[in-house]
């Protein structure tokens, strides 16, 4: 009988390319990991209280003006519901006036001297 072994090899194998492929890779991995740290300790021992007061203020507006948006959007589809004819003759309108605007802007920019429409 043959005896074989190479069921036992394959993982070895695949054992020992991975560790070649970790080894270049585990050195710029400790590099940026020992710059990580001093980013995120310096902004807390420069700005301090600062900080927390600017970023709570900044929370405020930007969850002030999230709410606004919110409630403009609401208006809109409730419109939107209310008057369907509407809103289809004025996304209509609307898609049509661009697309002219879109031609014209486009031969405006092009080069040549001779503009046909065929």
């Amino acid at each position: 009988m043959v005896e074989t072994s190479a069921p036992n090899e394959k993982p070895q194998a695949t054992e020992n390319r991975q560790e070649k492929l970790e080894k270049p890779i585990a050195s710029p991995r400790k590099k940026i990991t020992k710059r990580e740290t001093p980013v995120r300790v310096q902004p807390s021992k420069v700005a301090g209280p600062a900080r927390a007061k600017s970023s709570d203020q900044a929370s405020k507006t930007v969850s002030s003006v999230t709410q606004g948006l919110r409630a403009q959007a609401q208006t809109v589809s409730e419109v939107a519901r209310d008057h369907p004819g509407t809103t289809t003759s004025v996304l209509g309108v609307v898609g049509v006036l661009g697309f002219f605007l879109g031609l014209l802007v486009g031969r405006a920019l092009t080069d040549n001297e001779r503009h046909r429409w065929y």
